[in-house]
């Protein structure tokens, strides 16, 4: 009886502190109290610091639970739940949730701003915030994520632009500004999911002058890469291509556009045809490379329309041959030391061998 009333008595203690512990997760803190005080009225400028002061304790909650992994997924998700209320609760004036949006906007880009210093489990989750939210007022962060040194951030951020994109689309100015945004953060999009979702987030809609240069200063850092000596390929450039495409097919692209684009095809083409005749590749690189063989040469087509097109792609399946007699085809197109080749002559005036 002794030993089950110590155990008892265990038990109870456990079950009194878990209470407490649940008593204060739903405990209305100050700031929350000064939230619903200003969320009923219409906010000042200087009520931005009552909003900073809800942002910070957040934050700070999520980082106390940092040094124990087991509490990390409840912080986590505390931390969203907070938020959303906050965002979506059904007191709200537009005026709040608009400064409310803008101070998330800047309270993490603040963060973001420290670099590497910024633990990655709170990058990880104010990234996956902004994507929930999806509110243009947030933007700040976005834009400070698609230069940030973690590529989960780089990939979450760009991802919301894209489902913001009709929004950006509806307007001039602000698409503009997500275009140069995008263009000046083009270095940082080295991994293949990443510039994926950079390509998607610049491929706006209506604005082909606007938007070509952009996703050609995207695919220039992604071939500095290449020539650097990536290790793997990937189908990063899909849909920059398939952009491109739809853009020549609606009549979209100048003569100095088609050329901008043909100079960087030619040794998108090179570095790829190269790669599947390398030992080392895994079936997963060989179907990403072979895909972005297709759909450049298939570009290069609609755009050069030569007279006799070479087949780089239609020798993929010629087994042991493939790669030499891919390579000649190649040569037909970018040239060499002793040939030239198709693009090498005006207007494409792509250098022998497309380095």
């Amino acid at each position: 009886m002794k030993r089950l009333s110590v155990w008892l008595g265990a038990m109870c203690a456990v079950c009194l502190a878990l209470a407490d512990g649940a008593h204060a997760q739903g405990q209305v803190t100050p700031q929350d109290e000064a939230m619903n005080t200003l969320r009923a009225g219409v906010p000042r400028e200087q009520d931005r610091s009552i909003v900073d002061d809800w942002i910070a304790l957040q934050l700070s909650k999520l980082r106390d639970a940092l040094g124990n992994p087991i509490l990390i997924p409840g912080a986590r998700k505390d931390f969203y739940a907070s938020f959303n209320t906050q965002y979506n609760h059904e007191g709200n004036t537009p005026a709040f949730k608009q400064m409310f949006a803008q101070q998330v906007g800047a309270m993490f880009a603040k963060e973001y701003a420290k670099g590497q210093q910024l633990e990655p489990i709170v990058a990880h989750t104010m990234a996956r915030q902004l994507l929930r939210m999806q509110d243009l007022d947030t933007r700040e962060a976005l834009y400070a994520g698609l230069t940030s040194t973690d590529q989960v951030v780089q990939y979450l951020s760009a991802q919301a632009l894209v489902k913001l994109q009709a929004k950006i689309a509806a307007d001039p100015q602000l698409t503009a500004q997500v275009l140069q945004k995008l263009g000046a953060a083009a270095k940082a999009a080295g991994n293949g999911m990443v510039a994926w979702e950079f390509y998607e987030a610049a491929a706006i809609p209506g604005r082909e002058a606007d938007v070509v240069p952009v996703i050609l200063a995207i695919m220039d850092a992604r071939l500095a890469m290449m020539r650097g000596g990536a290790t793997t390929l990937d189908r990063g450039e899909i849909p920059a291509l398939r952009y491109l495409a739809q853009a020549q097919k609606d009549g979209k692209l100048d003569q100095n556009l088609r050329t901008q684009v043909v100079q960087r095809l030619a040794p998108l083409l090179r570095i790829h045809t190269e790669r599947l005749g390398m030992e080392g590749i895994t079936q997963d690189e060989r179907v990403a490379v072979e895909e972005t063989i297709d759909t450049t040469e298939d570009l290069l087509k609609q755009i050069t329309r030569p007279d006799k097109a070479p087949d780089v792609a239609g020798k993929m399946a010629d087994g042991s041959n493939a790669a030499i007699n891919m390579q000649i085809e190649l040569i037909q197109w970018i040239g060499g030391p002793d040939t030239a080749g198709i693009l090498n002559k005006a207007p494409w005036n792509v250098p022998a061998g497309a380095p």
